[in-house]
């Protein structure tokens, strides 16, 4: 996603240059961690190459990783109107992050420039909602952006299904829309 957001900006100085390619490379590095920890599951380890398998990212890194898309050069508007996050179910949490971090993928690639909306909201007992959205561009306008397979979403509605929640996505009124609700 970073290399997209990077490959679609030609204003940035060098010095966001190499932010931007510093954040590339850390993320690739979490990334393979990741693997390896999935893989460690697989095996049934608690090690991965001798070491401890690392946390899995929950609903208290979102902040993060939005900081880290908008040092990437992506223009991101968050809107968290969460009743009381630190008592989210840990499964819920972590497929919320995922499912955000998934939409800002897309929308990087689909929607290069576009600012990304995402708002939570909801609380105990009426559930958690979640809205992404950002305006067409890129592969429905036929300007350079990466082909889809569509297994992103698909991954999306997954996660969502193992939950027992509901997911819509679609393009509406000129933007493209991701709506989640997951039960808590």
């Amino acid at each position: 996603m970073h290399a997209g957001a990077l490959a679609s900006r030609d204003d940035l100085s060098p010095e966001q240059t190499r932010r931007a390619a510093g954040i590339i490379q850390e993320a690739a590095g979490r990334a393979l961690n990741e693997l390896r920890g999935i893989l460690g599951s697989l095996r049934n380890a608690d090690e991965v190459d001798g070491r401890l398998s690392r946390p899995q990212p929950t609903l208290a890194d979102l902040a993060d990783l939005l900081d880290e898309m908008r040092s990437a050069g992506m223009r991101i508007e968050w809107d968290d109107a969460l009743q009381r996050p630190e008592e989210i179910p840990a499964p819920t949490g972590r497929n919320l992050y995922r499912i955000v971090a998934e939409c800002l993928t897309n929308a990087g690639k689909h929607a290069p420039g576009a600012a990304v909306r995402v708002a939570l909201s909801g609380g105990k007992g009426e559930g958690v909602r979640l809205k992404v959205t950002n305006a067409v561009r890129g592969s429905q306008t036929g300007r350079g952006t990466v082909p889809g397979s569509g297994s992103g979403l698909i991954g999306v509605a997954e996660r969502v299904e193992s939950l027992a929640g509901r997911i819509d996505y679609g393009t509406q009124q000129g933007e493209f829309v991701v709506e989640v609700w997951l039960p808590w």
